[in-house]
């Protein structure tokens, strides 16, 4: 569809904007250097991500209307017809998260001797896992959640993949 290739469109020249950054200034230090090295190494992987995401996106139909208005529809499940696909999508995305998240120390739940300080293509001196630290609910997050669910609710896209 057309909005799928704009959105690749948009995403790949993204991409392409932060892997051509030139390079700082020959006086700069050698803290900038590693620094600008350790952003470029975080795109790939980062496209890698957002390419399966769009994949389990599509392939659990995730981006058709009718799966996720059958789901948020809770008339539904009176009349038998509710869907509860995006529950299953939602649990496989729970379960990989959680596994993934073993092998960052100090966020595992199960010790683990393999847990790594930062993430394998980052240097340690520069690289760090980004992990969400703040454990209160306030109103913003409140209101971010509500506007995220709102969107998706009213338009029945997924706000993601949308964008």
């Amino acid at each position: 569809s057309v909005i799928v290739t704009v959105i690749v469109a948009i995403v790949g020249i993204s991409a392409l904007v932060g892997l051509t950054r030139k390079n700082p200034s020959s006086d700069s230090t050698e803290g900038q250097l590693d620094e600008l090295t350790n952003n470029r190494q975080k795109i790939l992987p980062s496209i890698g991500g957002a390419i399966l995401f769009a994949i389990g996106l599509f392939v659990s139909q995730m981006t058709v209307y009718s799966k996720i208005f059958g789901f948020l529809d809770v008339r539904l499940i009176a009349k038998g017809s509710w869907d509860p696909t995006l529950v299953i999508v939602m649990c496989g995305g729970f379960i990989v998260s959680f596994v993934s998240y073993q092998w960052v120390n100090g966020h595992n739940i199960i010790t683990n001797s393999y847990a790594l300080q930062c993430p394998l293509s980052q240097k340690d001196t520069v690289g760090k896992f980004s992990v969400p630290t703040n454990k209160i609910i306030d109103g913003k997050l409140v209101f971010g959640e509500a506007i995220f669910g709102l969107g998706w609710g009213m338009a029945g896209l997924f706000p993601g993949p949308a964008m």
